[in-house]
């Protein structure tokens, strides 16, 4: 086979593969950030009532309501289908951003931007993320080839999505020749717009208010040694260590051509977005998938500076992230302790991790409990949307501020979030008897502020060891 029959099969191929790898993540549930399940309950609650509430603050209307009917009607398959459809269409603009700016070895960028394993594994969930990367690498392209308003636009439903992606409007900047000639203005300014009205819904929403008070109020802002170790775990832990340390020595042996580079427009761009992505990261800690709009521009700055033989050392290593990878942490008592050990990659793991939730979920609910309980569970929708024999409850829901759901045997046998220490003695004095879900212990203890144990709360179903 010729050279040029190879390059005309390659991007079937590529994507043929992408599809059969996300095989086994799309058919077991909405994935296990709680925050995807919480986008499935607004998007039933939607369809269902016409009523819109938010998912969670500060509001994600625009992934919100596109995935509304696709929820409704074919539920977590249908939307971590959709997802994928959204991802393999960033490939090819990925490539056409390859082919425009003549960066060097573009297959083997493809198949590592294919394989990443924080993409892989969001590629098949129903969370904004990649919807969002998408509509950022469009506006990319679009700018590229003149298109402002367009770009704009892109750029705009792309924070309509999720509304911090509106910075990436300062890296973008940079791909407006003449500034004078207003096509920043019309870049920004369409984008803004557009973020703008995507948002009405959400500002129109009942509980938007509610939500934004108990946000503010639970913001504290404040930095400790803990929350700055968090955020460099996170960053190591959105790449994988073994790719970011190859990644970073080829980079540090490069270092003398850095300044070379920077003057050239097809670093400088995506520097300035991988640059921006850290800096809002920075700002905003919280899920290492937030570093993902920074990650095909992190293969496009180092494919510009490392050698092809350096940059397969580099891939392999990075695609390993999604079988195996050294970890520090003991995640498995919920105690964050210091542990170095060989752990299941971040694909293995989001797939063993979907599989073990359903099935302890269920087993759970099942646990028989007395009249008059409350089971503090330490998880959202995520919890009842899987156990056949629970309900979600709009009173209780409304009276406790968070997602509550009740069994369907017995009476007044409750499942919540967790409680505070004043609503614990509240529903003791009215005969209550409260338990909570043994292996979310340790993150509960966490959360809320006071020892279950010295609470004489009981656990029920898997303890920590």
């Amino acid at each position: 086979m010729d050279t040029a029959s190879n390059k005309r099969w390659f991007l079937p191929l590529l994507m043929l593969s992408v599809v059969l790898s996300r095989l086994p993540l799309l058919f077991n549930g909405y994935g296990t950030d709680g925050d995807a399940w919480r986008v499935a309950l607004t998007a039933r609650t939607l369809w269902e009532t016409g009523l819109y509430e938010i998912s969670r603050f500060p509001g994600y209307p625009l992934y919100e309501l596109l995935l509304t009917p696709v929820i409704a009607v074919g539920g977590p398959v249908a939307s971590n289908v959709a997802t994928l459809l959204i991802f393999l269409c960033s490939i090819l603009l990925f490539r056409r951003i390859l082919q425009f700016w003549g960066t060097p070895h573009q297959e083997a960028l493809l198949i590592l931007y294919a394989f990443l394993p924080l993409l892989w594994k969001n590629s098949a969930v129903t969370m904004d993320y990649i919807w969002g990367l998408t509509a950022i690498l469009g506006s990319c392209l679009f700018l590229l080839r003149g298109r402002i308003a367009l770009a704009g636009l892109l750029l705009g439903l792309a924070a309509g999505m999720r509304p911090t992606h509106i910075i990436f409007i300062l890296p973008l900047l940079l791909l407006i020749p003449s500034p004078r000639n207003g096509g920043s203005v019309r870049f920004a300014g369409t984008a803004v717009i557009t973020m703008v009205l995507s948002f009405v819904p959400a500002f129109l929403s009942p509980s938007y208010s509610v939500m934004a008070a108990e946000f503010f109020t639970r913001t504290t802002g404040r930095w400790t040694m803990t929350s700055i170790a968090a955020f460099l775990y996170r960053i190591v832990f959105a790449v994988g260590p073994l790719g970011l340390a190859a990644l970073g020595y080829f980079l540090i042996r490069h270092r003398n051509e850095l300044q070379q580079q920077f003057s050239r427009l097809t670093f400088r761009v995506p520097a300035a977005m991988v640059l921006t992505t850290v800096v809002l990261f920075v700002l905003l800690p919280d899920e290492r998938e937030y570093l993902i709009p920074a990650l095909p521009f992190l293969l496009i700055a180092s494919a510009t500076m490392l050698s092809k033989k350096e940059l397969l050392i580099t891939g392999i290593l990075l695609v390993s992230f999604a079988f195996i990878t050294p970890d520090v942490i003991d995640h498995a008592s919920g105690r964050r302790t210091f542990a170095p050990s060989i752990q299941s990659g971040v694909v293995v793991r989001e797939y063993r991790e979907r599989e073990a939730l359903r099935e302890d979920i269920r087993a759970v609910a099942a646990v028989p409990l007395p009249d008059s309980s409350i089971v503090m569970v330490g998880m959202g929708p995520q919890f009842w949307m899987q156990a056949p024999d629970l309900i979600r409850d709009a009173a209780m829901t409304e009276r406790l501020q968070q997602e509550s759901a009740r069994s369907i045997h017995g009476a007044e046998r409750w499942y919540v979030y967790a409680l505070k220490r004043q609503e614990m003695e509240e529903f003791r004095r009215k005969g209550y008897r409260l338990y909570y879900w043994g292996v979310m212990g340790g993150f509960l203890n966490t959360f809320i502020g006071y020892n279950l144990a010295d609470e004489r709360v009981e656990p029920i179903g898997n303890q920590q060891p």
